[in-house]
């Protein structure tokens, strides 16, 4: 009865087991696991030794969640591309495998593609576990035949392809890449950023996932960073995580330490000019080194205590970046550099003829000068838009969005200018240290200057400023400019570094200083205003700026 009993269950066990004439099984559920799992963060904006050293922080901490590889979708920097070495430096030194893709900050919208280039690849593939990723450069998009070749992968390969931008509001479903990635069913995830934000979308059948900035700053407002699981399928799971939540644990070996004695910011140099500093390192030191503007790095003598000495004759006067690092005996860079923004003059002007007036240098303490802003709102205390005391020209949505424009005054009567001189000539440099929109043929950002007929005060606002010429787009030249100018383009860099020289010539002016000389409760300054149009900015160092030689500068020739 036993043997019975157990033989009927089996057939009722196999009764509910098998299929139903008709009918079909229920579907299984998918496999979950994940094949592997890879980490994700975009928009990092490294623009300072701090955030940088963050970043190498995070590098660390990341890799002990076990991520097969890091990728960064774009805007690694910040306005600030000299970090891009220094960025690839640390990645090298993690352990962790890292893809990186250029943004739009890493260079300048695809203009300086040599910013990015020269530290990682733009465009490029990798395959892992089964799985192939392609990387692309959304802003220089490499040749047409490029990506359909790297997406003609197996159909049964799943594909991940990368880019810093999701698709742009005028896109369409046939434009690239979307239309191509649309004929390739093996691409399940597209990865971007640049938004912000998190985000998910479709444009026409492809579907796509914008990730979250990752900023390093000190306070990183909704910073986030991601892991993603394979799956078996060929799906991906995202999954996201506040930065703030992370607890970054230093790395085991430090960075070697350096600091620059001798000689300091704002200093004028000439030939012969000694460098000299210390370094410190936990373990050892290999050398030290250093670079002028970001060229090739030298050697210095010495480690724990260092030196070179600068020959000013093979450069050019004006303003230079020097910077000096040290290396340890693990082949680590400092992080915070040691720098001297300084001043090259190997040709004084001339004595007697040439008059130089600029806040705080030779003894000048007659220059005041004030921007305006419309809308009346504070700069960002980060400096990432530039100082608080930077004089500003721009224009944006005819002046509906911003209008921005500044006021200076230099007293003559304090320059040292001999009584009944005769001007020959005069020039108004100011120094460039934040453009966008200029173009390098100078035709998009234009300017008018005015001559003041009446005093202003500082503070001063929208409202409170000058009746004459109170210019603004869009613009009724009622009085007419005394003279009309261009920005100069600077190089593409929205932040130049060291700030260049913009020098207006105010010789055609030359009756006017000349009056300003004779009668000095005569002058009440200039004002320099966007000539609207495009929408773009032009800022300059101001008299509050922390180094006298890159102050606005007046320079007065006497025949």
């Amino acid at each position: 009865m036993r043997l019975r009993t157990v033989l009927l269950a089996i057939v009722a066990v196999s009764a509910l087991l098998a299929p139903v004439r008709g009918q079909s099984l229920p579907a299984t559920q998918p496999d979950t696991t994940p094949v592997f799992h890879f980490a994700a963060i975009t928009d990092t904006h490294i623009a300072h030794p701090a955030e940088l050293a963050k970043f190498r922080n995070f590098l660390l901490t990341i890799r002990d969640a076990k991520p097969d590889f890091l990728l960064i979708l774009g805007d690694v920097c910040g306005h600030a591309p000299e970090y891009l070495p220094q960025i690839r430096e640390v990645i090298e030194h993690s352990g962790l495998t890292v893809y990186v893709i250029p943004g739009n900050h890493d260079d300048n919208y695809g203009k300086n593609n040599d910013w990015f280039n020269t530290a990682f690849k733009p465009n490029y593939t990798f395959d892992h576990k089964g799985w192939h990723f392609v990387m692309s450069d959304s802003q220089s998009p490499p040749p047409a035949d490029w990506l359909p070749a790297q997406l003609a992968a197996p159909a049964s390969q799943p594909t991940v392809y990368c880019q810093h931008y999701p698709p742009a509001p005028k896109q369409t479903p046939d434009d690239l890449p979307w239309a191509e990635l649309a004929r390739h069913p093996n691409v399940k995830t597209v990865l971007t950023g640049h938004w912000h934000q998190r985000n998910s979308g479709r444009i026409g059948p492809v579907g796509y996932e914008v990730l979250a900035n990752c900023f390093f700053t000190s306070q990183p407002k909704d910073g986030h960073y991601y892991l993603v699981d394979a799956l078996p399928d060929g799906r991906t799971r995202i999954k996201e995580y506040p930065l703030n939540n992370l607890k970054l644990r230093e790395p085991a070996d430090a960075v070697p330490s350096v600091t620059v004695r001798q000689p300091h910011d704002g200093d004028i140099l000439r030939n012969g000019t000694l460098f000299a500093g210390a370094a410190t390192d936990d373990k050892a030191l290999k050398r030290i080194e250093y670079s002028i503007d970001f060229g090739a790095w030298q050697p210095a003598k010495g480690t724990r205590s260092w030196e070179f000495k600068l020959n000013t004759e093979s450069l050019a006067d004006g303003h230079h970046l020097f910077r000096v690092r040290a290396i340890d005996s693990a082949d680590q860079a400092t992080i915070d550099l040691g720098t001297v923004l300084a001043m090259v003059e190997n040709h004084p002007p001339q004595p007697g003829r040439v008059f130089r007036l600029q806040q705080g240098l030779e003894g000048y303490q007659g220059c005041r000068d004030a921007t305006v802003r419309k809308p009346d709102s504070p700069k960002s205390p980060s400096g990432e838009e530039g100082n608080a005391t930077d004089l500003e020209c721009w224009t944006s949505k005819d002046g509906k969005g911003e209008f921005c424009e500044f006021y200076i005054r230099f007293d003559l009567a304090k320059a040292g200018i001999p009584a009944g001189a005769t001007i020959k000539r005069a020039t108004l440099t100011l120094f460039g240290s934040r453009q966008n929109q200029v173009d390098d043929q100078g035709k998009l950002c234009r300017y008018f200057l005015g001559v003041l007929a009446e005093p202003w005060k500082t503070p001063m606002t929208f409202q409170t400023r000058p009746a004459q010429p109170a210019w603004f787009s869009p613009l009724e030249l009622d009085p007419k400019p005394a003279l009309t100018g261009a920005w100069p383009y600077l190089g593409g860099r929205q932040l130049p570094m060291p700030p260049q020289p913009v020098v207006i010539d105010l010789t055609p002016l030359r009756e006017t200083v000349q009056h300003w000389l004779a009668d000095p409760a005569s002058n009440h300054g200039l004002v320099v205003s966007p000539a609207g149009g495009r929408t773009y900015n032009m800022s300059t160092k101001g008299t509050g700026y922390a180094i006298p030689t890159l102050r606005p500068k007046l320079e007065i020739e006497i025949e």
